[in-house]
């Protein structure tokens, strides 16, 4: 199977994976979460690509052209489920699909900061490791990012990031998001510490 993607590189696919994301506020959290699709009654809003060329130059969605594809993997969200359809047939049909066209959202740094409404906003792509993680042994393919609600953080209670070094603010980066070890290193101390209050949901 081929794609043209976001670029508009025809690319050698070895696998897709139909997929659905939501996002929801439970307990005062915001929790993303992404599945692959497991039966034709749940209707595809994602899809990852998974390529057969695992280290491609420059074809990242992130500013971080160097750290990114390298386990050669795109995951495609904010999908209408009729577009995703129409791309799967594409590729079971004619063994070709074209996504370059989708209307790409701005790129940004994370991907809880894109728009998820149902592909309103136009779909958003991001690329690198821990598209699909484990939150604990045994619990399936699931990718559960949890931050504080914005409405519930207190511009007060922000905490004091002076305490950690770069290098400590880095790690605990690492740990809250899909951070690579590139896209940290490459942060400035103001970055670090905006990017922290983001996963906190301090603004």
């Amino acid at each position: 199977m081929r794609i043209r993607d976001n670029r508009g590189a025809v690319r050698e696919v070895e696998q897709v994976i139909a997929a659905v994301e939501e996002r929801r506020v439970f307990n005062g959290t915001r929790r993303r979460m992404l599945e692959p699709v497991t039966n034709m009654s749940v209707k595809p809003n994602a899809l990852v690509f998974i390529f057969k060329d695992t280290n491609p130059v420059g074809m990242g969605c992130l500013p971080f052209p160097m750290s990114m594809g390298l386990d050669g993997k795109l995951l495609v969200g904010n999908l209408k489920s009729e577009v995703a359809d129409r791309i799967l047939a594409d590729l079971t049909e004619l063994g070709y699909a074209d996504i370059s066209d989708l209307g790409y959202q701005k790129e940004k740094l994370v991907v809880e900061q894109y728009k998820f409404d149902n592909g309103t906003s136009g779909a958003y792509c991001y690329t690198g490791y821990g598209i699909f993680q484990t939150s604990m042994p045994g619990c399936g393919a699931v990718n559960v990012f949890e931050t504080e609600c914005p409405d519930e953080a207190d511009e007060d209670e922000k905490e004091d990031l002076s305490k950690f070094s770069d290098e400590e603010l880095r790690g605990v980066l690492y740990e809250l998001a899909d951070y690579t070890f590139l896209q940290l290193g490459q942060m400035s101390r103001e970055e670090l510490e905006n990017e922290y209050a983001s996963q906190k949901g301090e603004f």
